[in-house]
């Protein structure tokens, strides 16, 4: 079980991009402020260690200043590091890792305000990944070898409970991949009911936010014009917040971490319900009998029977985000009628049975046993896997980006399952280089296709 009073767990898991060099992680920083609050906190003895923490990460704690001054500094402006990783084969994305001190003062505001977040994040009728409880749990079972191994993903509230590490602060409704929508029983059931489906896209989402809007989504601007001077606020104390994190900055908010979607999440709580309300007054339609919108984070997806009725709902979506300084990007709509497959469900779905048709070379499973196959040739069995990759997406006009991180995913997860389902020190010689040559084959294959589109988030 998690301690939900430890609000600095929040840390390992929302305050720095998922995003982040393997090389890097906030573990060391958590571990030393648990570490100084146990030894240092009412000390006064000087040490390195307590010096840092006091003077730079979280001056609240020096007792060698007054409170005023204490809490000037804590609340004092910082500037994020930014750096860039691979976004595809011809982009970078821009993201932003907020200083110490600013992720210190974030989960302050968590601890303050946990239960107003989950309040305010549960009021769409739209959204699929939102904010519905604090997660409570550190791991109770195991549900497979991949288990036992630190994910980036977010926790829901139907998994958290099968996790060994929290991976969010906050277990989530909804889906935490949105893939996940496109295998669910719901979206099949809306595949039957309707027969237009058009995705769309917010521009420069992230970039574009202007801080002040959060006060605007929790309240009005009318409410908040009035009240300006209350910074007691909760929306105006997130604004003044997120600001001093982006070195007083107001447009736009930092990309990245968990902490800034659940920002936009509460502006987009806001936008869906206004969307929701202007189609019942101007026309009279009723969400989930005359259609179904779908929001993952910044992305719509639209269900209907016809296009015109799609075209009305997508520009009363753009009128709403215009409300908010957003927009939508007209050159990424999708629109399709059924069947409802992307070109990138096809993708994996081709993708998989590939997966599945190597798992059966390599081995075969019988009542919950592993039996190992004899690899005659291990250089030939990857060059058919890669070769019919190859042919895979030259027949879907598509990219190693578009299918590395699926494969990489599949294959890393075959292989922990097999590393701990047999045990090395028991099986004979044989046994033994049956063992090596499928871990090795798989090996081989997760490094050449990571080596072709290297990212960060699949390089754990």
């Amino acid at each position: 079980k998690l301690d939900k009073k430890d609000y600095t767990r929040a840390l390992l898991c929302d305050t720095q991009p998922a995003d982040c060099p393997i090389i890097f992680s906030n573990d060391g920083l958590y571990a030393n402020l648990a570490y100084f609050d146990v030894n240092y906190k009412t000390s006064t003895d000087f040490t390195p260690l307590s010096s840092f923490l006091k003077k730079i990460i979280n001056p609240s704690l020096d007792l060698s200043i007054t409170v005023d001054e204490r809490e000037q500094k804590r609340k004092k402006q910082s500037f994020p590091f930014g750096y860039c990783i691979v976004k595809d084969s011809f982009s970078l994305r821009r993201l932003s890792l907020i200083h110490p001190r600013s992720q210190l003062n974030y989960c302050e505001f968590y601890k303050n305000y946990s239960s107003v977040i989950t309040y305010n994040s549960s009021k769409s009728n739209y959204s699929i990944r939102y904010p519905k409880k604090v997660a409570n749990s550190f791991f109770l079972y195991e549900k497979n070898g991949a288990e036992r191994y630190k994910g980036e993903d977010i926790e829901t509230t139907e998994d958290e409970l099968m996790r060994k590490y929290s991976s969010s602060y906050f277990s989530y409704g909804g889906f935490n991949r949105i893939y996940k929508l496109f295998q669910s029983k719901s979206f099949f059931e809306l595949e039957k009911r309707f027969s237009i489906m058009w995705m769309l896209d917010v521009s420069h989402c992230f970039d574009s936010i202007y801080t002040h809007s959060v006060s605007w989504a929790l309240k009005n601007k009318a409410y908040i014009r009035k009240h300006v001077t209350n910074s007691n606020q909760f929306g105006q104390e997130l604004d003044t917040l997120m600001q001093r994190s982006n070195n007083n900055e107001t447009n736009g908010i930092p990309i990245g971490s968990e902490f800034s979607r659940i920002f936009a999440e509460l502006i987009f709580q806001r936008i869906d319900n206004n969307i929701e309300l202007d189609l019942m007054d101007e026309h009279g339609w009723k969400n989930k009998k005359d259609y179904v919108i779908l929001r993952y984070v910044d992305d719509f997806i639209v269900f209907c029977n016809n296009e015109s009725n799609a075209e009305i709902i997508s520009k009363t979506i753009n009128v709403k985000l215009n409300e908010f300084n957003l927009q939508l990007n007209k050159n990424k709509f999708k629109k399709y009628s059924r069947p409802f497959c992307t070109s990138k469900t096809g993708l994996i779905i081709k993708v998989n049975e590939l997966i599945q048709n190597l798992e059966s070379k390599l081995y075969e499973k019988h009542d919950g046993n592993i039996v190992l196959n004899k690899i005659r040739n291990k250089h030939d069995l990857k060059v058919y896997m890669i070769n019919n990759i190859k042919s895979i997406c030259l027949d879907s006009q598509a990219s190693y980006s578009d299918v590395s991180s699926y494969l990489l995913s599949s294959l890393s997860k075959r292989l922990i399952a097999l590393i701990h389902h047999f045990s090395f020190e028991k099986n004979k010689d044989e046994e033994f280089k049956k063992i090596k040559d499928v871990i090795f084959t798989l090996s081989d294959l997760m490094l050449f296709f990571f080596s072709v589109n290297p990212t960060v988030s699949s390089s754990y």
